[in-house]
């Protein structure tokens, strides 16, 4: 009786932990996300709408997501946010790749000569909660992702890609 007890405890095991992973891996991330128009370079607004693609270290993940479904208006010196969920941690964003398009992108103008908006960076905010000394605190990562050159100039339906400058700042969020 005593060896049908060991591989079924064993077995009780596996399944536990082919669970676990299998939680783990569907887990998702509500990112609040600011993009910042440059303040320093002279551009003419546009309506359009902000699109970015989350890359995973490694490469071999990339999610596409649509920031402001809704044009809007693109100036000099502004922030636009909006929310992305994402299966990739903040911890595993290599990078981000941002893009832009024209609201009325068949104005003849246009045609010839591409608009470009320049961008400073984008920052990802994460809130979480998180325990310590037996109570649960509300916590929030901010990771800045920058441009290689700073403003970038990006033209209407072409982008960029932003990579994580400086380290993931935690911060404690009042109750």
């Amino acid at each position: 009786m005593m060896t049908y007890q060991v591989p079924a405890f064993a077995l009780a095991i596996f399944f536990v932990a082919a669970i676990s992973h299998i939680a783990n891996a569907d887990q998702v991330f509500n990112y609040d996300v600011t993009v910042q128009t440059s303040g320093s370079t002279q551009f003419s607004a546009h309506d359009g709408k902000l699109k970015l693609s989350v890359v995973k270290m490694g490469g071999k993940t990339q999610e596409d997501f649509v920031l402001t479904p809704n044009d809007v208006n693109l100036t000099m010196n502004s922030e636009y946010t909006g929310q992305i969920t994402s299966s990739i941690e903040l911890e595993d964003i290599k990078s981000v790749y941002l893009q832009w398009t024209l609201a009325t992108p068949y104005n003849p103008y246009f045609a010839i000569k591409k608009p470009s908006i320049y961008f400073d960076q984008i920052v990802f905010g994460y809130k979480y909660r998180a325990m310590t000394y037996r109570t649960h605190i509300n916590m929030k990562k901010l990771q800045k992702f920058c441009p290689p050159t700073q403003p970038i100039g990006i033209e209407h339906a072409d982008g960029a890609s932003f990579n994580a400058c400086g380290p993931i700042i935690r911060q404690v969020l009042p109750f």
